[in-house]
């Protein structure tokens, strides 16, 4: 990445208590299992992945999702999570389950940073699969169901939960941060 780029991504947050006992599901991986990847961004549903946008015209991408969030805010998404899952080799994740709501607003924000902010080489053409990451990257292989089995033992998970306001979230060089 250039001096005169930065990186983000565009996610949705769950609710404060959610995001608090997610984060704890990922402290949990990360200091028993020594995967600590994860712990560079909070617990989110990723909507654009990682794409680079000039510096100069941050201002501008904060208005747009402003803008967008405003938009937004008429519309309530519900997301509902059942279980974790696997991405092999060695991502472990929490299931969020698809909804026609859930692709209608991937679909809108996509098309939205497509046309809006003009960004399209940065976007893979990957299916949507929403789902809150755990732990990827620096898990061991060998761990995978083994960490696997011992979420679904010790953190059992089923829960909904309500949003209507997308996030965007910057990289600071180490981790993600909040940005609008």
């Amino acid at each position: 990445m250039s001096d005169k780029h930065s990186l983000y991504f565009i996610a949705l947050l769950p609710p404060h208590d959610k995001l608090k006992s997610i984060q704890n599901i990922k402290e949990y991986v990360a200091s028993t299992y020594h995967c600590k990847h994860a712990l560079k961004s909070p617990p989110h549903i990723t909507i654009v992945p990682p794409f680079q946008y000039p510096i100069k015209k941050e201002k501008f991408l904060y208005n747009k999702i402003e803008e967008l969030n405003i938009h937004l805010n008429k519309t309530i998404i519900n997301i509902h999570i059942d279980g974790y899952a696997i991405f092999l080799p060695k991502v472990i994740f929490i299931n969020v389950l698809m909804s026609s709501e859930l692709v209608k607003l991937y679909n809108q924000v996509n098309d939205f940073v497509k046309t809006e902010l003009k960004i399209y080489k940065d976007l893979p053409s990957r299916p949507f699969h929403p789902h809150i990451t755990i732990a990827f990257r620096d898990i061991k292989k060998t761990l995978v169901q083994d960490i696997l089995k011992d979420l679904q033992e010790k953190f059992p998970i089923q829960d909904s939960f309500s949003v209507n306001k997308i996030t965007l979230l910057k990289h600071n060089g180490k981790y993600w941060e909040i940005a609008k």
